[in-house]
């Protein structure tokens, strides 16, 4: 897009490039999460997110993201237009950016504001019905045009309890696949308690209800991710709302010692886990010998190759190829 080229050509190194998307997505979480609860929460989730082992994956998009979803977070609670037409326009940015995580913003804001009116009943009025249809024709308009997602995801439903099992089942059980989960789960008790303690409490502030809305949005989207194989994209964008929600609840839970030290434990773990998780297998095996980047220099670039996830990352990222092809061992058919 535009914005991608512009930056680009103002950062040639690729270092320079990464980091200022880096850093745009740590400022663009903040953001978001100090807008929706205070500064240090959301410090401690862009701290969390910033060491999340796939950051790369995200970086250039979530700004879009956060950005939607706090348009969205406005509209819902102050109920003014005006927020509707900028989660437009960040939308219609971010299709421009990649497609693939523009759905995710659209299905995610899809299911927030009907969550949102679902549970918040005494909200629901004329302005509500306008903000629930018009996402809809959004996301009509938009499946017209991008209708092989459609099709692709209705195809993978019937076989997505052999997707999950063959997820979990194929990866290599090393240290690596254990300090990982370790990594994500230990953000997953507290939120239960505290979506727990507000639903017990009965009465919800509206952004209250945007919040538990917000999270049981997890529950569609790791079907949405797992249907396309890639299931554990979902705490590369839910991760900060869980580490969010834990750090809030640990005030009430603990005193602030034994808090402290929980936080101080935890950041630990997860900064060094990051600066060392490619010395540990299988991530460690992960490395793209210099003899293989030069033959693999040699295929001409507009081949079409068949090839392993391993390989094609390289020929994608590096190597500029446009059509690489490699098998689904879930079916018979083939991604690319």
């Amino acid at each position: 897009n535009y914005i991608g080229r512009f930056l680009e050509e103002l950062l040639q190194v690729n270092y320079l490039n990464f980091l200022f998307w880096t850093i745009i997505a740590v400022l663009s979480t903040l953001f978001f999460y100090k807008k929706i609860f205070y500064l240090e929460v959301g410090v401690f989730s862009a701290l969390v997110y910033l060491t999340n082992p796939t950051l790369s994956i995200t970086i250039h998009t979530v700004i879009y993201y956060f950005l939607s979803l706090y348009f969205i977070y406005r509209s819902l609670v102050d109920k003014k237009n005006i927020y509707i037409l900028l989660f437009l326009i960040t939308l219609l940015v971010s299709f421009n950016v990649d497609i693939s995580p523009s759905f995710v913003i659209l299905i995610t804001s899809f299911f927030i504001t009907a969550f949102y009116f679902i549970f918040n009943k005494d909200k629901i009025d004329k302005k509500a019905f306008i903000i629930s249809t018009f996402l809809l024709i959004i996301f009509i308009i938009i499946t017209l045009f991008e209708k092989n997602f459609i099709i692709d995801l209705f195809g993978r439903i019937p076989i997505i309890l052999n997707k999950i099992i063959f997820y979990f089942s194929s990866y290599p059980k090393s240290i690596y696949f254990y300090l990982y989960l370790i990594s994500r789960f230990i953000f997953i008790p507290l939120p239960i308690i505290y979506i727990y303690r507000k639903i017990k409490a009965k009465r919800l502030t509206n952004k209250e209800y945007f919040i538990f809305s917000y999270f049981l949005t997890i529950f569609p989207m790791t079907i949405l991710f797992a249907l396309f194989d890639v299931a554990a994209r979902i705490f590369d964008y839910y991760i900060p709302l869980l580490a969010a929600l834990s750090f809030i609840e640990s005030k009430r839970l603990f005193n602030e010692r034994l808090r402290t030290k929980l936080i101080v434990t935890v950041i630990l773990f997860l900064i060094l886990f990051s600066i060392f998780l490619h010395y540990i297998p299988p991530r460690s095996l992960e490395v793209y010998d210099n003899k293989l980047i030069e033959g693999l220099n040699t295929i001409p670039n507009d081949s079409i190759i068949y090839t392993d996830v391993f390989v094609a990352n390289i020929l994608i990222t590096k190597l500029n190829h446009l059509k690489v092809i490699g098998p689904d061992f879930n079916r018979n058919d083939e991604y690319q």
